[in-house]
């Protein structure tokens, strides 16, 4: 995808990312992208292989919303506890007031 980007670390395993200038639709594939790529992630240790999940959650930003970052933040943790608690290994976009979870 061509845009900027930029990601930080909120704390222990949450981190957060801004992706500027990619539409919806775009947002639920990068997720799925990133999902599966975590999922493909196969760790050996002491005899046994451990797989790897990623919740997701993401929010859309319109122009103008005029929303301030700690909603934004706020509407991007609640996707992904929806993410956690629909079993993970998912991405789930807020988008406002409703809650779409992407499978």
């Amino acid at each position: 995808w061509s845009s900027d980007v930029c990601s930080s670390d909120l704390g222990g395993d949450e981190f957060a990312a801004i992706i500027n200038g990619v539409p919806e639709r775009q947002v639920e594939a990068i997720g799925q992208t990133l999902v599966n790529a975590v999922r493909s992630v196969e760790l050996q240790a002491r005899g046994r292989t451990f797989t790897v999940g990623v919740s997701i959650g993401a929010t859309v930003i319109d122009e103008g919303d005029g929303v301030d970052i700690d909603a934004l933040l706020r509407r991007a943790d609640a996707a992904c506890y929806a993410a956690k608690h629909a079993n993970g290994s998912r991405i789930v976009i807020s988008e406002r007031t409703v809650t779409r979870v992407a499978e």
